[in-house]
């Protein structure tokens, strides 16, 4: 008996441990000026415990290194165009679409005009990552031994680059006109395929509101930042916190292989950023004196040599050729219109663009320094370019102030939201109403709400469709009813919720636009809408069955999430069968929410310029206190991690920093 005792809790120990490496005791840092520890908590948190900033930058590297070594790698690899060294001739493309962009070469010219501190920050964050990245846990990771990958050292500028690569996929998606021609087709077909191979899209979709207590003895502000991040099953994110003896401790949402921090809490102040970067298609006349170009060698593993030339347009790139607009011809069966005046000049020569920030060579270093919290200067109302880092920020005293221009900001009596997309408005409504029936602040509960106000002010005016809709045997009999007594929240077991989002996906389909109370009173639109019904119940017969039991909102969409490389095995010359269907298979959670819900979630009625983006970091936190964060872990290395995968909501986590399983101390090491 008490042998097999013994094997059991043997057995259960091995099924609960991680194969992670254990984290070394001393770490010598070349370069580094003192010695500072690192505490790694039990919930992926890390501690910097340093009184000084560019120490602090030397342990976040490390931390980063340690961490998130294969993100910050691949992104890396990724921004330099050279995939194809790795993975083969199939990443060419991406390499050739990289390279156009002229990321490297920014952003190698941005850390020249730096001044010397701000350099010396970026050296101090490369010592803490090239530690990291020499440590030998480090380069037996599965992901580098598997796919045959050597982590290079990190150079000081490298920041910059996945900086500018990030930014770069915070940009607007490229939706070329009807009469573009196709080598702008080709720049935003390659483009979503780049989004796809990182699965970081969708970002458009976050969201950050500030919400003060409703009792009036308490002006206490509670911020809330929502990152939807895109379709990856490796963490984005790493949450950081900062203890200094001379400071409160600083809490910093991090970017790997970079110096960002979009969400934080530092001092009497905390504060969410949007992350997005200005980006648009034109069409501009063309200077020849502006026209500049260069050539890129793209030297694929296992073949050919490639030679890229990129044009530029001045701080433009340049997609297709100058075209002379007076010399177009008319379409087939069309005669070309007489001049009215044969003395005009000819137009100039057009030319298809794309403007951006980061085609000069500028960085915001500086600016999200400050906003972190490490910069002497403080303050986080300091210039961006690159990004436009638009959001949130509250302060101990309770008061909100709104970053930047964000393209949708929402006021109420307690509440303060701005977000990007046009659900923002419809989650501010409902959060409103949650806000104004409450007695205490419960982001928890007031985030995760499914509800949606945009299905509940549309749906009344749609009420006579159904009550006009002709019984017929079959699925209207029984769908309907589930319709008319829909709660309008999108719940994982919802039929109403199905039906009615198939139903508007349908109405859409109609009108060419997501639909509006304003549409539900226009010339046949009755008559539109019972069409739309029809099709959305047939559609949904014909793919679950003629059981309506079965029409679930879950059954319909689905939270799934990939790994980066192994989920594109089509393109790696290498065979990775084998894993990619078993230990990176992707991972598929239930699926709920909406758009237009303060939780968020999938959409029928206005699909993503890209893919599903169910990867999202949610975390509350008020200034000066311990951050909340909501995000799923998962440790693909782990014995039976597909058993104990979490496939609901994951629970809300207090980073307090009050409990460390291990701790490191960085040491000064040789050069």
């Amino acid at each position: 008996i008490v042998g097999a005792g013994a094997l059991l809790l043997g057995l259960l120990w091995w099924a609960t441990r991680t194969s992670e490496a254990p984290y070394p005791d001393r770490q010598p840092v070349p370069g580094l000026s003192d010695t500072l520890t690192v505490r790694w908590g039990p919930e992926g948190v890390a501690e910097l415990e340093s009184d000084r900033p560019r120490s602090a930058l030397s342990a976040l590297g490390y931390v980063h290194g340690r961490e998130r070594a294969w993100s910050a790698v691949l992104w890396r690899q990724t921004a330099l165009g050279r995939l194809s060294q790795w993975f083969g001739p199939g990443l060419v493309p991406l390499d050739q679409h990289v390279r156009r962009l002229g990321l490297a070469r920014r952003a190698r010219a941005a850390y020249q005009r730096l001044p010397a501190r701000r350099k010396a920050s970026l050296r101090a964050y490369a010592r803490g990552m090239n530690a990291a990245l020499k440590a030998e846990a480090v380069r037996r990771a599965d992901s580098f031994v598997l796919l045959d990958v050597d982590p290079a050292s990190w150079a000081p500028w490298h920041a910059l680059l996945v900086e500018r690569l990030m930014a770069w996929l915070a940009t607007p998606v490229v939706h070329p006109p009807a009469d573009a021609p196709r080598a702008v087709r080709d720049f935003a077909r390659t483009d979503r395929q780049l989004r796809r191979w990182l699965h970081l899209h969708g970002w458009t979709g976050s969201v950050a509101w500030a919400v003060t207590s409703p009792t009036a003895a308490d002006s206490t502000a509670t911020l809330f930042q929502r990152h939807v991040l895109g379709a990856s099953a490796t963490p984005i994110f790493q949450e950081v916190r900062w203890a200094r003896p001379s400071a409160p401790p600083t809490t910093w949402t991090t970017l790997p292989g970079t110096l960002l921090f979009p969400t934080g809490t530092s001092g009497d102040r905390a504060w969410g950023s949007l992350l997005r970067s200005p980006a648009r298609l034109t069409r501009t006349p063309v200077d020849s004196t502006a026209l500049r170009h260069w050539y890129e060698r793209i030297d694929p593993a296992g073949g050919d040599e490639r030679l890229l030339r990129v044009e530029r347009l001045g701080a433009r790139l340049l997609l297709a050729r100058p075209s002379r607009e007076s010399g177009r011809r008319a379409p087939p069966g069309r005669s070309a219109p007489a001049r009215r005046d044969t003395t005009a000049p000819p137009a100039p020569d057009t030319a298809w663009a794309v403007t951006w920030p980061g085609f000069t060579a500028q960085t915001d270093l500086t600016a999200w320094l400050r906003r972190g919290g490490i910069d002497s200067t403080g303050g986080s109302a300091s210039s961006f370019d690159l990004w436009e880092a638009d959001g949130l920020e509250v302060n101990r005293q309770g008061r909100r102030t709104v970053l930047g221009s964000p393209a949708v900001v929402e006021r109420g009596p307690s509440l303060v939201l701005v977000g990007q997309s046009r659900w923002a408005p419809s989650q501010a409504r409902t959060l409103s109403a949650e806000v104004a029936r409450a007695d205490t602040v419960t982001p928890a509960l007031w985030s995760a709400s499914d509800s949606s106000a945009w299905a509940a002010r549309l749906f009344p005016h749609l009420r006579p469709t159904l009550q006009q809709t002709t019984a017929t045997p079959g699925a209207d009999r029984s769908a309907i009813p589930y319709l008319q007594n829909w709660d309008f929240r999108y719940s994982p077991t919802s039929i109403g919720a199905l039906v009615f989002e198939q139903w508007m996906a349908q109405y859409r389909a109609e009108l060419g636009r997501v639909p509006t109370v304003a549409d539900t009173a226009a010339y046949f639109a009755r008559y539109r809408q019972r069409r739309a019904l029809r099709r959305a119940l047939d559609t949904l017969a014909a793919r679950l069955g003629s059981d309506v039991r079965r029409w679930r909102w879950e059954q319909w969409v689905s939270d799934r999430r990939s790994f980066p490389v192994w989920s594109a095995d089509s393109l790696v010359s290498a065979s990775l069968q084998d894993l990619r269907t078993t230990r990176y298979a992707p991972l598929v959670r239930r699926a709920r929410g909406h758009p237009s819900a303060p939780s968020g979630g999938p959409s029928l009625v206005d699909p993503p310029a890209v893919a599903p983006a169910p990867d999202v970091w949610a975390g509350w936190m008020q200034p000066g206190t311990a951050m909340t964060v909501q995000r799923h872990r998962y440790n693909p290395t782990a014995p039976l991690a597909r058993s104990r995968l979490q496939t609901d909501r994951p629970p809300a986590r207090t980073l307090s920093g009050d409990v460390a399983d291990d701790s490191t101390t960085l040491v000064p090491g040789p050069p």
